[in-house]
Order: structure tokens, then C-alpha cells, then sequence
């Protein structure tokens, strides 16, 4: 099962797809989005494991800017206390996986 999280400013979207060749949404999440990243980590956390306990891979998109190495969100005003705290290895570590991260607006 591959992941797509997309955070907002105010919400939270987690989805998972079996196969990245032709995407099939299943468990979809939606939630508010936690100003505090403590609890906000944890909620997404939550979310991954309930639709996959083993995702293949996970993607993020996220309102700011993003470390030039993409491992890191390193700005945004709606989300101060979510800066520079390292998404992508606290993700990697608890899961196992690949996890890249982008800014939401990127097509």
C-alpha cells in the first residue's frame, strides 16, 4: 500500500493506494490539522497505521517551503511550531519506507 498525505493549513487528507500504476483511494482520513506538532505527528501516525501498518511508500505535500534535500519543512506561517522538525525520518523510522516530502502547490 503506498500513502499520500496531504496537510493543509486546517485539514489533514491521508489516502492509500495498492498500486502507483493506477490509483485506487482506500481508507481515507480526513482531519483537523494539529497546530502542535507533537500532536500532529502523532494523529498522522495514527492515520498511516490504520490504513497500512506497512506502506511501500509514502508522499507528503505540505504548505511551505522544504529543505533543499526534501527532508525537512523549513517554513510556513500557519504552522510555526511544525518548522524545521525532520517529518520525513520520524515517517521512515516507524514505518520502514521511503517518504518524500513537497510543497503542496507543486504539480
Amino acid at each position: 500500500m503506498y500513502i499520500g498525505i496531504d496537510m493543509g493549513g486546517t485539514h489533514t487528507r491521508i489516502a492509500g493506494s495498492p498500486s502507483l500504476d493506477k490509483i485506487e483511494l482506500v481508507g481515507t482520513k480526513t482531519f483537523l490539522t494539529h497546530k502542535n506538532f507533537e500532536d500532529g505527528i502523532f494523529e498522522i501516525l495514527k492515520n498511516v497505521k490504520s490504513i497500512s501498518g506497512n506502506p511501500r511508500g509514502i508522499g507528503i505535500g505540505m504548505p511551505g517551503r522544504i529543505s533543499e534535500d526534501g527532508r525537512e519543512f523549513t517554513h510556513s506561517t500557519n504552522l510555526p511550531s511544525w518548522t524545521n522538525k525532520s517529518i520525513v525520518k520520524i515517517l521512515e523510522e516507524k514505518f520502514g519506507c521511503f517518504v518524500c516530502i513537497e510543497n503542496d502547490a507543486v504539480s
